[in-house]
């Protein structure tokens, strides 16, 4: 939701819900960044209204600010009043990106007359509204897809010269060659997580009490079947069963669209969890604790499904043993809590057994949220300190968190000399240049190969070596 503060004082901006409720199955961090995006823009049209800026100067100049700032380098002062801090090339196109998104649809929609969008008009500034009833507006080509259109993005940026009066600066992370750094999670550290991170009291006699088991189950599937964190999140109880021959199969089912499973029952998710009064959890609508991330992976056409597959049996038997300690002594119990206060149980494997004791709310039962798990992950990597004897930094950069995990699966595969094809279908890929990431090797590594080739007398030939 995005609030304006108007002459008709504090106002919806109606256009953008409807552009939400047009698309509903978007993430709530893309519609956050739209939201702000467009919060921005309006800010922006406010505190130059009295410039009397044409359509294009007013996109120009917001462009360019969202890049370099409002703030007057040399003497500090703001004349805008906004005091916006310079950004950088890769926040300006996916803030100029988000908007052009957006005018493009209003544009559309507006040759229908809209009477909410028209009435709208009446009351923004003047510059505004000239831009908002644009039509035909370059989009910024992400960098998350991997083939591009050669003609049609040429044909793009010559319209984002016309239409800014400018080009959008390079962003260095666009470059030609440019591969994304990612740092697995460390393979030593791996085993002695699994094994003492979610300990919680060693003396307990109780499982539960003595491990976190809900996180533990979640760390396997990312370490072992290389999953995105979000979506062990969307498992249904169903969707594991025995196989003999290498412990269990799990499978990723599609959070609305694919069918309960159940015997029978030939609803899909979504229809199964409207009669209880719930979203599938990808849905941009779901509260805070029950949305959880869910990409568009490779699923199988009919069913809507992909099945996880374990790099090695040993993860794929501990994850059965464990789910069948879940769903006999742990699971029903709370589900028994759950039921007693929202009147159905829910299919949603994994559940919570907190509280918030200042709201007074009971979340017994209710699906596991991914907070709760990142703090359980925290916590166990605290654990895997102590009896470490030594401090682990936390993050991205030391490919220490959850999604470092699923990195860690695509390397050791690219390591071993997978083929292509069973890496994209291990890690769910769309496509086989998705995995190029895990086959970018260390600085460390680099200089380790390096050192191993014989370029003395190379070297000496030129006089570097004496």
């Amino acid at each position: 939701m995005l609030y304006l503060i108007t002459p008709n004082g504090l106002s919806v901006f109606w256009p953008l819900v409807e552009y939400f409720k047009a698309r509903p199955n978007t993430s709530l961090s893309w519609a956050r960044q739209t939201s702000r995006a467009l919060g921005l823009l309006y800010d922006f049209s406010v505190a130059v209204a009295d410039l009397g800026l044409s359509r294009q100067e007013l996109f120009r100049r917001f462009s360019l600010s969202l890049c370099h700032g409002t703030i007057d380098p040399e003497t500090y002062q703001d004349k805008t009043g906004l005091y916006w801090a310079p950004g950088s090339v890769s926040v300006q196109k996916k803030m100029c990106s988000s908007i052009t998104r957006f005018i493009a649809w209003k544009d559309e929609t507006s040759r229908k007359e809209d009477p909410v969008f028209l009435r709208y008009l009446e009351e923004v500034p003047p510059s505004l509204r000239r831009l908002l009833t644009a039509s035909k507006i370059i989009a910024s080509k992400s960098m998350l897809y991997h083939t591009k259109d050669v003609n049609m993005l040429a044909e793009g940026l010559d319209k984002a010269r016309k239409f800014f009066g400018m080009e959008l600066g390079n962003d260095p992370r666009e470059s030609i060659g440019n591969i994304r750094t990612v740092n697995n999670f460390p393979s030593e550290l791996i085993p002695q997580l699994i094994t003492h991170g979610f300990i919680r009291d060693p003396h307990a006699t109780d499982p539960f009490e003595r491990e976190d088991i809900t996180a533990k189950m979640i760390t396997i599937l990312l370490a072992g079947g290389g999953l995105r964190k979000g979506e062990p999140f969307h498992l249904w109880f169903n969707d594991v069963v025995p196989e003999p021959a290498r412990g269990c199969a799990v499978t990723l089912f599609h959070p609305s669209g694919s069918q309960t499973g159940f015997r029978g029952n030939k609803q899909t998710r979504e229809q199964y969890l409207a009669q209880r009064k719930m979203l599938p959890r990808n849905r941009s609508g779901a509260s805070r604790s029950h949305h959880a991330t869910w990409k568009s992976l490779a699923v199988d056409k009919k069913t809507l499904s992909a099945p996880v597959y374990f790099i090695h049996e040993s993860y794929s038997f501990l994850f059965w043993e464990m789910y069948l300690l879940y769903m006999n002594r742990y699971r029903p119990s709370l589900m028994k809590s759950y039921k007693a206060n929202h009147g159905t149980e829910h299919p949603f494997l994994f559940v919570s057994n907190g509280e918030d004791r200042g709201a007074g709310i009971s979340y017994r039962g209710a699906p596991y949220s991914m907070a709760a798990f990142d703090k359980s992950f925290e916590r166990a990597l605290g654990r895997l300190e102590k009896k470490l004897g030594r401090k682990l930094p936390r993050g991205r950069d030391y490919g220490l968190n959850p999604h470092a995990l699923r990195h860690h699966v695509g390397h050791v595969m690219a390591e071993a000399g997978v083929e292509p094809q069973i890496i994209k279908d291990v890690m769910h890929h769309r496509t086989i240049d998705a995995q190029e990431v895990y086959k970018k090797l260390p600085p460390d590594k680099v200089q380790k190969i390096l050192a191993s080739y014989t370029l003395s007398s190379q070297l000496n030939n030129i006089g570097m070596v004496k």
